[in-house]
């Protein structure tokens, strides 16, 4: 995503994960990254403009045991 961000804005906006102390947790379930990966860009792009200190959780959300299972 970082790589797609640069290419698209000419800047380089980091994507932080699992982040200790960040104000803001953004959530998004594991289909809507597959599916529509400029959504998460997007907030990405925004909360660097503000300034925002924000973080993404390395652990899926969105999916039942049975679902992940068959993802793996």
């Amino acid at each position: 995503m970082e790589d797609d961000i640069e290419e698209r804005t000419g800047k380089r906006v980091k994507i932080p994960v699992d982040k200790e102390g960040a104000d803001v947790l953004l959530v998004h379930n594991a289909g809507e990254f597959l599916a529509w990966p400029e959504n998460p860009e997007a907030f990405a792009i925004l909360f660097d403009a503000a300034g925002i200190d924000w973080t993404l959780s390395s652990e899926l959300a969105g999916y039942g045991r049975c679902q992940l299972r068959h993802m793996v």
